[in-house]
């Protein structure tokens, strides 16, 4: 069995446990009486889980998200969450998940390979004009 970290902030925790009071309210209000009572101790541990392992969520703009954006983000991740390992599984990423910052070396080859595809296409460009230009009868 993998080790699921539980690292979170006391920041971090109390805006999921914000999160999680607002959920818990928009579901009363939505089913009202019929509603099902919302495990919030699973939920915690599930967005914990998810924020600490692999899919760190911009918490604060969920805290505030739209309704239906925050029960998109809680449902699914309630949903696909690998309780073994604290990952996210079917392919879901949740609306507010956190882009890592991208790793400037990749970035700068990347932008190094698309420069150098440009002058390649444009160079190609030219020696195929010149070439039919060459070919035509004078």
């Amino acid at each position: 069995m993998n080790n699921i970290k539980w690292d979170a902030s006391m920041a971090e925790s109390l805006l999921i446990a914000g999160i999680v009071r607002r959920y818990s309210r928009i579901i009363k209000d939505l089913a009202g009486e019929d509603a099902i009572a919302v495990d919030t101790l699973s939920l915690v541990m599930d967005l914990t889980a998810c924020h600490a392992n692999g899919c760190p969520l911009r918490l604060a703009e969920l805290a505030k998200a739209r309704a239906v954006d925050l029960c998109h983000d809680v449902q699914g991740i309630q949903r696909h969450m690998d309780r073994e390992t604290g990952k996210l599984t079917g392919c879901f990423v949740p609306r507010y998940a956190r882009s890592e910052p991208p790793d400037p070396i990749a970035t700068a080859r990347h932008r190094g390979a698309e420069r150098n595809a440009l002058i390649k296409g444009k160079y190609d460009a030219q020696r195929a004009r010149s070439e039919r230009s060459a070919r035509r009868p004078k």
